[in-house]
């Protein structure tokens, strides 16, 4: 039998290959490769740092800007931990909806401006990541936004639904073309309007609140300015409402709510006991259970009275 020897030039990977093989032996002998290989795993793949989409005059994605106006198919932010940066006085007009994940970013500052044709969602983005402290929000559809999270922008959009969380808060105006969900946990500081606005308790509004459909306050809520529901208002208990309460159909108010305007409605229900600091005026019923307070005059074609320890401050007609 014959042996015979090859000898492959191959360059400096000839060396390169002896220094490693020398180097992982007492490795391989201690049973530590598998180390070895993990660790030249992360060497080898280095960590990826989110990209910053500023909106601030410059080139960005696929959108084209014109007098600060950028006109965008799609802000999909590519990698998990990317950014997206609004500066003052720039519109970020998207013809698609705009859905964060959990890692990534949206700042938002002065007069910035983020419009999309569908939905706006904010639900998913972690509220570290979250720094709005001005401008506004338009969604063509659903804007949604949970918590915890602290924000400062005007919002008008389809529908809205605004936050959970103790120390969810949004300030600015709130504007809906149709329903209005505002959940457990949240404080607005300013105004709600949309069609049916439905609650969750317990919230805060510091504005006005009106509904040009139904109307449903529920428990441990206050509300700082006026209510209107049009076609009825419902007011679990109990409830602070500080000015007054207006429908043009049904009105009820659940025990132990405190109501420091006129109450107005065609039938208006009170369970007992309520207080009532102001005027009430129906215009088919007015029913005020026991243990009630009404500082004001009653105006209304029939008044019930429950007969144990309520008290009228004023007239009763």
């Amino acid at each position: 039998m014959h042996t015979f020897a090859y000898r492959v030039r191959v360059g400096p990977f000839v060396h390169l290959a002896s220094t490693f093989l020398a180097f992982i032996k007492p490795a391989l002998r201690r049973g530590l490769l598998p180390c070895l290989v993990f660790a030249a795993g992360l060497i080898a793949t280095p960590a990826h740092a989110g990209t910053t989409y500023a909106f601030d005059g410059g080139k960005v994605m696929s959108c084209s800007n014109k007098a600060k106006v950028y006109t965008c198919d799609s802000v999909a932010l590519p990698q998990w931990d990317d950014k997206m940066v609004i500066g003052d006085g720039y519109t970020v007009n998207v013809s698609s909806d705009v859905v964060f994940g959990y890692n990534h970013g949206l700042a938002m500052s002065g007069t910035a401006r983020l419009t999309s044709s569908g939905n706006i969602d904010l639900t998913g983005l972690n509220p570290a990541n979250l720094a709005v402290t001005g401008g506004s929000f338009e969604a063509g559809k659903a804007f949604s936004v949970a918590g915890p999270n602290q924000m400062k922008a005007d919002v008008t959009a389809g529908s809205l639904s605004l936050g959970t969380g103790p120390t969810f808060q949004i300030t600015g105006t709130m504007v809906s073309r149709g329903a209005v969900a505002i959940n457990s946990g949240a404080t607005v500081v300013g105004s709600v309007s949309g069609t049916a606005i439905t609650t969750n308790s317990p919230f805060r509004v510091t504005g006005n609140v009106t509904a040009s459909d139904t109307l449903l306050i529920a428990s441990h809520s206050t509300i700082e300015g006026t209510v209107v529901g049009n076609t009825s208002i419902t007011i679990n208990s109990p409830a602070t409402l500080n000015k007054s309460v207006t429908s043009q159909g049904p009105i009820m108010i659940g025990s132990g709510a405190n109501i420091g305007g006129v109450v107005k409605g065609t039938t208006i229900t009170a369970d007992s006991p309520v207080t009532l600091n102001s005027d009430v005026i129906a215009t088919t019923r007015f029913t005020l259970g026991s243990e009630s307070t009404v500082n004001g005059n009653i105006t209304a074609p029939e008044v019930e009275l429950y007969a144990s320890s309520s008290r009228i401050g004023g007239n009763v007609s």
